[in-house]
């Protein structure tokens, strides 16, 4: 149980890291994706699922140049942004907007061989200006490709491998959008989405790539706590709330039409808990804190 309650905890403290460190998803970052490559025009995307209703207002790209050698020549990226099809893929007749950098990327994240000692800020793409709103539980893809490559023009995205493997990444090849998990197995792009939702005026808050969003109200709670979830797909599931040393202390089955659980923390020792939302191809956790 120890291993995955390790997961648990990575994939919490990921959520709350700041999109000027490179934030580790699932695991050690190990994947370095080039463009272009064998695939030609990859258009690599994450699918992202809201929370609240709102607007997308920008976006973050983690190019990696691990010593210099992975991006090459003087790119300029384009930022395309789609909407989903029913298999979870990008919609190629919904593209919602796309647009061009003015100049070429200037900063990358430079990784040792341990994958380390990396401070360079994300790139940054600001989308105020596509008024790009979406509705609580909407899924949005947000991607890269090149603005007309030179000859030697190359830039990698880092990426890991999703655990469990996800189908939250896919790229363009051989004519359609296909999931990366076909080819490369589960893997998660760099990418992060800026979204500000409608009920609030404070800064945009960063999107982790998810089909699900997970929150939990009151937390701190004392005799019970809600959990609600929006994105998630139309198949069973399950919540399991575990303690700070991993043990599993409850579970609940959740249907495809379920989007809230109220659960009774009567028998609950005080103390920190992780609970976490299990779908076939996703795994989102929250911290929970109990007071008596």
């Amino acid at each position: 149980m120890l291993p995955f309650f390790l997961l648990l905890m990575l994939v919490s403290f990921a959520h709350a890291q700041t999109p000027d460190t490179l934030s580790r998803d699932r695991s050690e970052p190990f994947y370095v994706f080039r463009y272009p490559d064998a695939f030609g025009n990859d258009l690599r995307n994450q699918r992202f699922a809201v929370p609240e209703s709102g607007h997308l207002v920008g976006a973050l790209f983690c190019f990696g140049g691990r010593e210099g050698q992975f991006t090459t020549g003087s790119p300029r990226p384009t930022t395309h942004v789609w909407g989903t099809t029913d298999e979870g893929l990008p919609d190629t007749l919904a593209e919602l907007a796309v647009l061009h950098a003015t100049g070429p990327v200037e900063g990358y994240f430079h990784l040792d061989s341990n994958w380390e000692n990396s401070i360079v800020p994300w790139f940054q793409v600001d989308l105020t200006s596509e008024d790009l709103r979406f509705n609580a539980g909407q899924e949005f893809h947000l991607g890269y490709s090149l603005q007309s490559p030179s000859p030697g023009d190359s830039l990698a995205i880092l990426a890991d491998r999703g655990s469990p493997e996800t189908s939250f990444a896919s790229e363009w090849r051989d004519g359609r959008f296909r999931f990366l998990a076909e080819s490369w197995r589960g893997c998660n792009l760099f990418i992060r989405a800026m979204y500000v939702r409608d009920s609030s005026s404070d800064s945009p808050e960063v999107l982790m790539p998810s089909s699900a969003a997970l929150r939990a109200y009151p937390n701190p709670f004392n005799s019970s706590t809600r959990i609600e979830w929006q994105g998630a797909r139309a198949i069973d599931g399950e919540l399991m709330l575990f303690n700070i040393t991993g043990r599993l202390v409850g579970s609940w089955r959740v249907s495809p039409n379920q989007s809230s659980k109220l659960i009774d923390a009567s028998r609950l020792a005080t103390g920190r808990y992780y609970l976490s939302l299990v779908l076939h191809d996703d795994l989102v956790s929250i911290p929970l804190i109990h007071l008596k």
